[in-house]
């Protein structure tokens, strides 16, 4: 008699414990998907130039164009080298621009940037850059928000310190037009090899499968921590 008390206690607590579990699982799927960021996923600017879109932190970017030229014998930068890669609130472009001595080379790129809700008034630029002698170079961009042209800004030291946030009339759709040069002079090198762009006022948005993914993290741990109280009560 005594063994059937404590069994149907163990099993009354268990119970009890089950919605503790399952508040637990969710409270953890809560924390995942706060802290835990999503893989990016870097892809060549070739594929973006047929049509397809990348997106980030709720902003879809589209519509991307790509031009390179160079003169001294200074290589080309081509599409296909060119990565594109999502990160909070923008994208980072990497690739290999590089001029030396009586060299010059330069690449303009381009895209549309659309908020999946509110709309962007902020953009700023960071790029990664080195020189030497009388090497120069810059990284500039104007943004289209309406009928025209509405800002634009150049990083005005080549260290690859971030340039000041550039407003511009708030849209929930803008198009941006970014040229990034190199010279190298009479006795010198320029080169730059990236360029992050970011939109600080975008709010944070985690992808859908981002979501469903901690969730299911979430309340798998707590059907586990269930499952080992269920056997532990029904012993």
């Amino acid at each position: 008699m005594s063994r059937r008390c404590d069994k149907k206690q163990k099993i009354m607590n268990l119970m009890k414990l089950t919605s503790s579990y399952l508040a637990t699982g969710l409270f953890a799927s809560a924390i995942a998907t706060t802290f835990i960021a999503k893989p990016a996923s870097a892809v060549s600017l070739t594929s973006l130039l047929t049509g397809s879109t990348i997106t980030s932190s709720g902003i879809s970017f589209s519509d991307f164009t790509f031009a390179a030229s160079s003169l001294g014998g200074a290589v080309p930068v081509v599409a296909d080298s060119v990565q594109v890669n999502p990160i909070p609130g923008g994208l980072n472009f990497s690739f290999a621009l590089f001029a030396g001595s009586n060299q010059t080379n330069d690449l303009s790129m381009g895209y549309r940037a659309t908020a999946s809700s509110g709309t962007l008034n902020t953009v700023t630029l960071t790029q990664v850059a080195a020189n030497a002698g009388t090497g120069v170079g810059s990284v500039g961009e104007i943004v289209f928000s309406g009928a025209g042209p509405t800002a634009s800004g150049a990083v005005s030291s080549f260290t690859g310190i971030p340039s000041v946030p550039i407003p511009f009339t708030s849209a929930d759709s803008i198009r941006v037009v970014k040229d990034v040069d190199v010279a190298g002079g009479t006795n010198g090198f320029a080169s730059v090899s990236v360029v992050e762009q970011t939109f600080p006022n975008a709010s944070l948005v985690p992808e859908p499968s981002e979501v469903i993914g901690t969730l299911a993290f979430g309340t798998l741990g707590a059907g586990y921590l269930l499952k080992r109280q269920f056997k532990k009560a029904t012993v």
